[in-house]
């Protein structure tokens, strides 16, 4: 028995044909409760985190069978408050354009006028309309920082809609 979470399964699927090809595998809600359920059952692994591995101090038999080595899954630690400043910080934010020209430079500008490192952006396709896009965009800073607050109340005047996820320690080794 293999146990993971089904995208855990999805990322690695070249290794687990090659290697485990009649292994059953059970879909977990999560790669921590896949690490909990080998750890019960001797007879079983999981597809998991190095640091699943050491919370449940089970042994790593095989690391990096990932079917893309540039592949990266982000971990989020959500809640009702948020962290506070650390001087090394990332906020994420939501927003949504009107379908104009121009209208995407026109919600970033104000994160290059501000200053401020724009480190990721992401485009989704919105369920509601055709043609119609979700951006996600992570900025070095604090919403707390006045920089990143005057960006984002600039970005809130020229988009549809725009919605800060959070603001919070950026991982080491992480932009």
């Amino acid at each position: 028995m293999l146990y993971s979470h089904s995208h855990a399964f999805a990322q690695c699927r070249e290794w687990i044909g090659r290697h485990l090809p009649d292994c059953r595998l059970e879909a977990c809600s999560s790669t921590a409760l896949a690490a909990q359920k080998a750890l019960e059952n001797p007879r079983s692994g999981a597809i998991a985190s190095r640091e699943a591995a050491q919370i449940y101090e089970l042994p790593i038999a095989v690391s990096r069978i990932e079917d893309c080595i540039r592949n990266t899954t982000r971990f989020l630690v959500i809640g009702k408050t948020m962290p506070g400043r650390t001087e090394q910080d990332k906020t994420s934010l939501l927003f949504a354009t009107h379908h104009v020209p121009g209208a995407l430079y026109k919600v970033l500008k104000p994160i290059n006028d501000a200053g401020l490192n724009m480190v990721k952006l992401e485009s989704r396709p919105s369920r509601h309309e055709n043609w119609s896009y979700h951006f996600f965009v992570d900025i070095e800073g604090h919403i707390e920082d006045s920089p990143v607050q005057q960006a984002v109340e600039e970005m809130k005047r020229v988009s549809m809609m725009l919605k800060c996820l959070g603001s919070y320690p950026r991982a080491e080794g992480m932009p």
